[in-house]
């Protein structure tokens, strides 16, 4: 095979990877977006709150349309993401419990938080 092919196929390749991962991330957006979506409204609900008044909340549903659900991506993505994520790279999902963790620790005295804002 001539070199000009090489780079040709090269460059093909480096585009369909580039692709498939913003494919990729997009649709982890929009699931992570489906889970928040579903326990802050959950926590809106138990805590009395009507989950209209976010605003946040009413910008995400439009989203979550768009969000493909099969049992070959809730697979094949996770399987994508560890396989180009480096390898002394920390837990992402780890970092957000934490960070989560230590958000929500200021309303455990019962306080509410101020959607409106």
């Amino acid at each position: 095979m001539r070199a000009s092919h090489k780079k040709r196929i090269g460059r093909l390749i480096a585009a369909l990877d580039e692709a498939e991962k913003k494919a990729v991330e997009r649709r982890c957006d929009l699931a992570f977006e489906a889970a928040m979506y579903g326990d802050i409204r959950t926590a809106m609900e138990w805590r009395g709150i009507d989950p209209r008044s976010a605003w946040v909340l009413r910008r995400i549903e439009p989203r979550l349309a768009n969000l493909p659900v099969s049992p070959e991506l809730e697979t094949a993505d996770p399987a994508w993401l560890k396989a180009h994520r480096p390898p002394d790279d920390e837990d992402p999902l780890e970092w957000l419990a934490d960070e989560l963790w230590r958000i929500g620790q200021r309303y455990l005295d019962g306080s509410q938080p101020d959607f409106q804002v």
